[in-house]
């Protein structure tokens, strides 16, 4: 029973020295709305032999932290591992009342007791229980009346979720023939309405200057601090350069922006846009936290 206590004395306070951290920007975190969206601090797991389960519950007990409604109904679901240089990557999916909540991941990468990196795409709309009014078959001749080419290579591949906003949709995959395209379409499944049709095909790579995990990993120096996000800080060396996959192309406007095929951040005001897809900022730029994204 005393180590019950204890732990849970030790994860509330973590939770309110995170939350305090990120309410007033100090240390590794980023947050929007009072939400832990990125961190690269070390934060300590709860207890347990099994990896596995430490991470299941450090998401249990921080699902407030997280966004995460407070609804039974809404699950984060483990989707797969990826081994890295610096620990292993945790990738989750968000669900809804059974569905999958599309481009809305959690990301953790794990080493030893401890997570060393967050990255939070979690929405924190408070989904309810929608039936759809439209069928999978229906959505289908939906998108296809909307290319100019009805033939496909393959069958389509239709999946009904949620968006991240809360609309019910079924999200469209549709494989061109003539012309060749990989048409990823959202049809609402209630009003019928596209939502959303883009070629995964046509994008360009482009370059992002990020931090791979975190200045303090990278450099294995402890004595490194925030400083408000100076760039004198961190050094150059923390810094390391990255492709940036699937970019819009053509730009729009004659301008790029961070649009890829996992993350947009359409929603972020004042975003990054440049007319080659070189998104090569320091830490002191607001669009540099974009490119980590």
């Amino acid at each position: 029973m005393g180590k019950i206590r204890v732990f849970g004395l030790a994860l509330t306070i973590l939770f309110f020295a995170v939350r305090l951290q990120i309410a007033y920007g100090l240390g590794g975190y980023r947050s929007s709305g009072g939400v832990l969206k990125r961190s690269w601090e070390a934060i300590a797991l709860p207890g347990s032999d099994d990896e596995s389960v430490r991470v299941e519950r450090f998401i249990h007990h921080h699902r407030s932290l997280l966004g995460v409604p407070d609804n039974p109904d809404i699950e984060i679901v483990l989707q797969k591992t990826v081994s890295t240089n610096i620990g292993l990557r945790y990738v989750f999916e968000q669900r809804a009342y059974g569905l999958p909540v599309f481009e809305s991941p959690l990301i953790l990468i794990v080493s030893g007791d401890r997570v060393r990196t967050v990255f939070n795409e979690l929405s924190t709309y408070p989904f309810s229980r929608q039936t759809p009014v439209v069928s999978s078959g229906e959505a289908l001749n939906i998108a296809i009346s909307n290319l100019d080419s009805k033939h496909l290579r393959a069958d389509p591949e239709a999946a009904l979720g949620y968006t991240s906003s809360g609309k019910l949709i079924y999200r469209l995959r549709l494989p061109g023939l003539n012309p060749p395209a990989d048409w990823e379409i959202w049809v609402d499944a209630v009003s019928g309405a596209i939502l959303r049709q883009v070629d995964r095909r046509i994008f360009a790579d482009g370059s992002g200057r990020i931090f791979d995990p975190d200045p303090k990993t990278a450099l294995e120096d402890n004595s490194l601090t925030d400083q408000g996000d100076s760039n004198a800080a961190i050094p150059e060396e923390a810094y390391t350069n990255v492709t940036l996959l699937d970019l819009n192309d053509p730009p729009v406007g004659g301008l790029y922006y961070l649009d890829g095929p996992f993350v947009s951040t359409s929603e972020t005001n004042n975003r990054a846009a440049e007319p080659s897809p070189e998104f090569l900022y320091w830490r002191e730029d607001d669009r540099f936290e974009e490119v980590m994204v």
